[in-house]
């Protein structure tokens, strides 16, 4: 059967000490993990975002002359309006992602 456990006051008080104990413990480790997880992860911080500030520098400037021109120079030879653009591109995304063939031979068929 069930039987009550019945403790003195002087087992309470250890057992609270205890788990006092214990929390303080834990709370100084949190404590030193964060403050060295902070310091560790400002520099790296300031790291990717100088690596993603100078990578997007260099998106900008590449894509800004070379890409736009090529894509204007391309269109203008094969004759592509907009509107075909945006199909053709949508039958690339179709066509990666596997989508149905009967959709994208539709597509096709809109081209032509």
């Amino acid at each position: 059967m069930w039987q009550k456990n019945f403790y003195t006051g002087e087992e309470l008080e250890r057992m609270k000490s205890d788990a006092e104990k214990r929390v303080r413990e834990m709370r100084e480790r949190t404590q030193k993990i964060s403050t060295e997880g902070s310091s560790k992860g400002n520099s790296e911080k300031k790291q990717n975002a100088a690596v993603k500030e100078e990578s997007k520098k260099q998106v900008v400037i590449g894509s800004s002359s070379g890409i736009a021109q090529g894509l204007q120079g391309l269109l203008k030879n094969l004759a592509i309006d907009e509107e075909k653009l945006v199909v053709v591109l949508l039958i690339l995304v179709l066509m990666r992602e596997k989508a149905d063939s009967k959709l994208i031979l539709a597509l096709v068929w809109i081209l032509i």
